[in-house]
């Protein structure tokens, strides 16, 4: 009587163990953090995905999630084999600033920007039928700016994505940019007869952090024999895709102990534009995109 007691109250502790631990296993599966929607990207091309993932971790780091990129969808859209892409409509975001300065980023509908000047639709519908073929397919993403919610048309192909209006009206580019001299760190220049230079220049980035543009200038020094300056040059450069850039650049001091270069570069992506005054040597830049300048001398060594 004894045993088939123990052998009950056994079978029932067994019983008891078991199914806590079914529940608890359960439990854990249904409170298990799953991944972001936008951050499977598995219908899409690996290079549309590794981008539209670089985006995503781009604006959370500099933005520090004021900005941020929701989720994506196929289904509205699918694959365009006509060659058709809809006009821009004045109710459509679009976005412009440098991420890396969350606080000079814009999100608008075209009519609200096309009212700070320009035409934003045309100058859009312009690059998008350069840019975007018949083969082409077409998304739905979504996106969050400090609360609020709205969605954008991105187009793309395996080789990546082609157009949207907040991917390509974003980008990341340093305030200070960078230099390199032919100098070491600490030395100064050689002035027996040789020649020294001074580069600077801007790197303009993706949305998704890889190069999508550059602006610069270089001064190159030559000295005679006695250490004065025997010849000034210059050099000066700029290139985007999908937006504008000009580079200018000019002697001012050709002897001496220093040579002395003017310069004047300027960027905009598409819905800005970028002018260049010779009479004032300086460039100017327009329009809603993001956009920037860079006016000044450099005087080396």
């Amino acid at each position: 009587m004894k045993t088939l007691r123990f052998k009950a109250i056994f079978y029932s502790f067994f019983i008891a163990v078991t199914l806590l631990f079914t529940a608890c296993e359960k439990d854990a599966i249904v409170n298990q953090p799953t991944e972001a929607a936008a951050s499977t990207f598995n219908e899409l091309p690996d290079k549309v995905a590794e981008q539209l993932k670089g985006v995503e971790a781009n604006l959370k780091i500099q933005t520090e999630d004021r900005y941020r990129l929701l989720e994506y969808s196929v289904d509205s859209y699918g694959e365009r084999t006509d060659g058709t892409v809809s006009k821009t409509g004045e109710n459509e975001t679009i976005a412009y600033g440098n991420i890396a300065n969350p606080n000079s980023i814009v999100f608008g509908s075209v009519k609200e920007l096309s009212s700070k000047g320009g035409s934003v639709a045309k100058s859009v519908d312009d690059f998008k039928a350069k840019l975007i073929k018949s083969t082409d397919k077409a998304m739905e993403l979504t996106w969050e700016a400090e609360g609020r919610q709205f969605k954008t048309i991105c187009y793309y192909n395996d080789e990546g994505i082609v157009w949207d209006n907040v991917i390509f009206g974003l980008i990341e580019i340093e305030e200070d940019g960078k230099i390199e001299n032919s100098a070491k760190k600490g030395e100064t220049a050689d002035r027996s007869g040789g020649s020294a230079w001074s580069k600077s220049w801007w790197d303009i980035k993706w949305l998704w952090g890889s190069k999508r543009g550059e602006i610069g200038y270089k001064i190159t020094v030559s000295f005679n024999t006695n250490g004065s300056v025997r010849n000034t040059d210059r050099e000066d450069w700029g290139w985007m895709t999908a937006g504008s850039t000009k580079s200018e650049s000019r002697v001012l001091r050709n002897s001496g102990s220093y040579g002395q270069i003017q310069y004047a570069l300027g960027w905009a992506t598409p819905t800005g534009s970028v002018s260049f005054d010779r009479e004032g040597f300086k460039v100017s830049v327009s329009g809603v995109g993001s956009k920037g300048a860079q006016n000044g001398t450099k005087s080396y060594p």
